[in-house]
């Protein structure tokens, strides 16, 4: 590469590349299939990880979290990472697991008025996209009900949350404050009461869609903004809004809860926990109308 191309290419780095050159020991190299960690004497990382990202190769997509909750230790962190779970309440353990989830022989069973908190901080801030996955089953038709939600974002920029029921009978709703207001995005979910796999993408790069919403495998979003602030530090909640403003009251999630991983990047839907899928799924939620 000459020096008119070197001047050439797109500046200032891009914030992954920065992250991972400053925080990393290794380079980790996504292909178009799941990463593969490949390392490489000190020296020459963070070079790589900086040729890697100019070339347009993604950096990222490594697992930051993964709660498998099986019954030996259902609240330990299977990433290595160390972000464990404290349970909260009445949560139960039941062999009811979804057939394409990779690593369970358990689900946990959330009564509504139970939550799973990490017990340190969940660290994002070194991350602009990350993808987060999960199993779930419940019935429909019950009230707004938390997935997942980090602070309030009613208060901080960059909190955010993802629940059911809020914007609509039967719909799915991811919400952020951002600097200049919220950020909101909306699917419709399946009212069949089974197993299904969950995925939010969030892309906080500032030139992509921030939000993606994905069923199965298949995207269902309405489409959300573009958009950029910061991920938190903060303590990452699971079935509840315990961190949220209380003027919502009790909207603890009810239902079984297959594994739930946390990734850096955005993953591909064949990269998620399900693996790619083949077929289409079709969810309406409402009639057609006549305009005649």
């Amino acid at each position: 590469m000459n020096k008119q191309q070197l001047l050439a290419l797109p500046r200032p780095f891009p914030r992954s590349c920065r992250t991972n050159v400053k925080r990393s020991g290794k380079a980790t190299i996504s292909l178009g299939t799941p990463s593969v960690d490949r390392r490489l004497p000190e020296i020459l990382n963070p070079l790589l990880a900086l040729l890697l990202c100019f070339l347009g190769v993604s950096t990222q997509a490594a697992t930051v979290a993964y709660w498998k909750f099986n019954a030996a230790n259902p609240a330990v962190d299977s990433s290595g990472n160390a972000n464990d779970l404290a349970f909260n309440g009445n949560i139960t353990l039941t062999n009811d697991v979804p057939t394409n989830a990779p690593g369970s022989t358990t689900s946990v069973v959330f009564d509504g008025s139970s939550y799973a908190q990490t017990i340190g901080t969940l660290d994002l801030s070194p991350y602009n996209t990350i993808t987060i996955e999960f199993f779930a089953k419940f019935s429909a038709g019950m009230g707004k009900q938390m997935f997942f939600d980090m602070n309030d974002p009613n208060v901080f920029v960059g909190a955010f949350y993802f629940d059911m029921n809020e914007a609509g009978p039967a719909e799915l709703k991811v919400s952020q404050r951002g600097t200049a207001g919220f950020q909101t995005d909306v699917a419709p979910y399946p009212a069949d009461g089974a197993w299904h796999h969950y995925a939010l993408t969030m892309d906080e790069s500032g030139t992509n869609q921030i939000f993606k919403i994905y069923l199965d495998g298949f995207e269902a979003d309405l489409g959300g903004p573009v958009g950029a602030m910061p991920f938190l530090n903060d303590s990452f909640t699971i079935g509840s809004w315990i961190n949220g403003s209380p003027i919502y009251g009790l909207v603890n999630y009810q239902g079984l809860m297959g594994e739930m991983r946390v990734s850096s990047g955005i993953l591909t839907p064949s990269q998620f926990l399900i693996g790619a899928q083949t077929r289409p799924v079709i969810f309406i939620n409402k009639q057609p109308q006549n305009t005649i």
